[in-house]
């Protein structure tokens, strides 16, 4: 066979099935599309297939005009002008090889709906199939930002459909971990997966207000995970790298943190953990782990990293997802992780070959989240926490992380040192300073919904405008929330303590009034002998009632009474 050139149309589809081998893929990069254009609140709507429809809503920018004909175009983006600014691209977007869009439109039909803030009415528009450019054009209402529909993916690639098709429970619990993981590194971010005709969210997170990783951790793991984790930053003034984690404390309890995987984050980038520097992190941590809890059988554990980068320093391209990156010099990064479990673990290799305790940790202001009244008991052994607690759970995570570091040092007599001080004493000496991630403001800005639009063109769902993106404004409230004065903190205690017997219990204090017919009908008067003998007298008549036998159903008396006729 003679050698011939393919069709355009072959080379496209040969190329985006290759960069987009399922629905999880498509959805990543219409995801990231939706953080570049500085999106604070993305809905997800699937069909339940799958394959049908993706239908992702973004708040951010929205796209203006003049540039929805250049939408779905390979090789044409906003973000890169060219190949020299990719070595600094890497920390400001997560796309910029114009090239995503361009995928999505050759393996399905992409619908675009779109609004800036300078325009009166939004703007929806049909890709040209597998070329790009605008098929079709007409205005509709909606808010500022960006909806990219995507549907009949892999419509045509039967065999590979029909491989999708049977595999709908894996895509659903891959979208779940995709977002979960932007969730852990970009904790601001508002996001929610429903399934096309379900009221209810199959994943949803919303931050309570600027939103850290612990709440992150908290709201998709549990509290148990949270109470087993040590929040802990590293500031490398020399090399200009900064590590975030939350990791598996000294002695946390490993089915607390089983199963949730390992979430690794440059410059807020979501790196794939079957990447080789996700690997290597996690074959470091989990080195310490083994040798603090003195077993080798551990199961994957939960940890979190963020690393913040100088510019230049990594390149981003190496993958077509663009979920892993390559250090110029890894090795650097490795070492700077390896100070930062020493901080938290306190072991390493003694001259003579034994395992042993360093007073690391102790120089490291690192601390875990206790429980709210200052007990040891564990979390997963408590009632159910209503807001009050829930409340005053942060409030107290935020004091405990400040101040329990230095309440190490009060009963070690003073005898230890702590890293922060040794550097500000000594700033020539180690530029590394280890922190507690620990808000340091009075003031926090969040965004806060003012206006509630319903689309009234839609025709897609019977559902309703609540998953809509409205107009949202800056707000600064303080850092610190005021003591809830609804919430009686002896109660809450009581609350978390007791179990379901504590609706039943006696309450001698509590009055009660008998009543019938003749008391509600004319002047009566109830006169007490004893606690448990009343003289009723109505008029000239009287009775005198024993009481029986008084119980307690849900804290309410119910009396059994025996009347004596004083003939």
């Amino acid at each position: 066979m003679s050698i011939r050139p393919l069709p355009q149309e072959t080379i496209r589809l040969l190329s985006s099935s290759v960069k987009l081998t399922n629905p999880c893929d498509v959805l990543k990069e219409l995801v990231d599309n939706a953080i570049d254009a500085e999106a604070t609140s993305i809905d997800v709507v699937v069909s339940a297939n799958t394959l049908d429809k993706i239908v992702v809503r973004g708040n951010g920018h929205g796209i203006p005009l003049e540039d929805l004909d250049l939408l779905g175009r390979r090789g044409h983006t906003s973000k890169l002008r060219s190949f020299e600014e990719l070595q600094h691209k890497g920390g400001e977007t997560l796309g910029f090889r114009g090239d995503a869009l361009a995928s999505v439109n050759s393996i399905a039909t992409v619908v675009i709906t779109t609004k800036t803030s300078g325009e009166p009415v939004a703007t929806r528009i049909q890709l040209r199939h597998g070329i790009g450019g605008v098929v079709d054009r007409k205005p509709v209402s909606g808010p500022v930002g960006t909806t990219v529909q995507a549907s009949e993916l892999f419509k045509a690639i039967p065999a590979r459909r029909h491989l999708l098709l049977h595999g709908t429970q894996k895509t659903f619990s891959g979208m779940r971990d995709l977002l979960s993981a932007y969730v852990i590194a970009r904790p601001r971010l508002r996001v929610s997966l429903k399934v096309a005709g379900h009221d209810s969210s199959f994943f949803s997170y919303a931050p309570s207000g600027a939103g850290s990783v612990r709440e992150a951790a908290l709201q998709l793991f549990g509290k148990a995970l949270v109470a087993n984790c040590t929040p802990i930053s590293l500031h490398h003034e020399a090399s200009g790298f900064a590590l975030d984690a939350l990791l598996p404390s000294r002695d946390c309890d490993v089915k607390a943190l089983k199963g949730k995987a390992f979430h690794v984050s440059v410059d807020r980038r979501p790196l794939s953990p079957s990447g080789e520097l996700p690997k290597l992190l996690y074959k470091q941590l989990k080195s310490h782990i083994s040798r603090s809890l003195a077993t080798t059988n551990l199961p994957t554990l939960f940890m979190q990293l963020n690393i913040t980068c100088p510019r230049g320093s990594y390149d981003p391209n190496v993958s077509s997802l663009k979920d892993e990156v390559l250090f110029a010099n890894q090795q650097e990064v490795l070492e700077l992780f390896e100070e930062l479990c020493q901080a938290v673990y306190g072991i390493k290799e003694s001259s003579d070959g034994e395992e042993g305790r360093t007073d690391a940790a102790s120089q490291a202001p690192v601390s875990s989240s206790p429980d709210s009244d200052g007990g040891n008991q564990s979390l997963d052994d408590l009632a159910p926490l209503d807001d009050c607690d829930v409340l005053q759970m942060f409030e107290d995570m935020e004091r405990a992380e400040m101040l329990d570091h230095l309440d190490e040092e009060a009963k070690a007599g003073g005898t230890s040192t702590n890293a922060q001080t040794d550097t500000a004493e000594s700033p020539k000496e180690t530029d590394t300073r280890l922190i507690v991630d620990a808000p340091s403001a009075k003031e926090t800005s969040v965004k806060v919904r003012t206006v509630f639009r319903v689309d009234m063109s839609r025709n897609d769902s019977n559902a309703t405008d609540d998953a809509a993106l409205a107009d949202m404004v800056d707000v600064t409230l303080p850092a610190e929330l005021p003591k809830q004065t609804s919430c009686d903190s002896s109660s809450a205690q009581s609350r978390r303590r007791g179990d379901i017997r504590r609706y039943f219990q006696k309450n001698s204090d509590r009055e009660f009034q008998i009543a019938c017919d003749e008391t509600a009908a004319g002047p009566a008067t109830v006169e007490a002998e004893s606690p448990h003998r009343v003289n009723w007298i109505y008029g000239e008549n009287s009775l005198s009632l024993t009481l029986t036998d008084i119980s307690y159903i849900g804290g309410i008396k119910s009396i059994s009474v025996q009347m004596i006729h004083p003939d």
